[in-house]
């Protein structure tokens, strides 16, 4: 989500700069100076997101971790349950 709200921005920001160089050349209905406000808008909030992102990796890379150490015991569970059905089954053959 943070990504996405990255991309999002960097998209604002030449999408901005675009028409905020068009103005500049051509009538367009476009304020250039309002343009450029919005550009560095949205370049301060790229600057702003850049600890989001940090927090967001991090939180990341835990959740990572967590699964990779829950995982081995999520299959020795389901071993021990498998084991403990086939007990069960062949005591119901007998």
């Amino acid at each position: 989500m943070v990504r996405a709200t990255v991309m999002e921005l960097k998209n604002a920001v030449r999408v901005f700069s675009q028409l905020s160089s068009a103005s500049s050349y051509h009538s367009h209905g476009f304020d250039e100076k309002k343009m450029e406000t919005h550009v560095e808008y949205c370049k301060h909030l790229l600057d702003a997101t850049k600890v989001h992102c940090e927090v967001a990796e991090c939180e990341e890379q835990q959740n990572r971790q967590r699964l990779e150490v829950a995982r081995p015991v999520s299959l020795a569970e389901e071993a021990r349950r498998k084991a403990e059905e086939q007990r069960k089954y062949q005591e119901s053959c007998m």
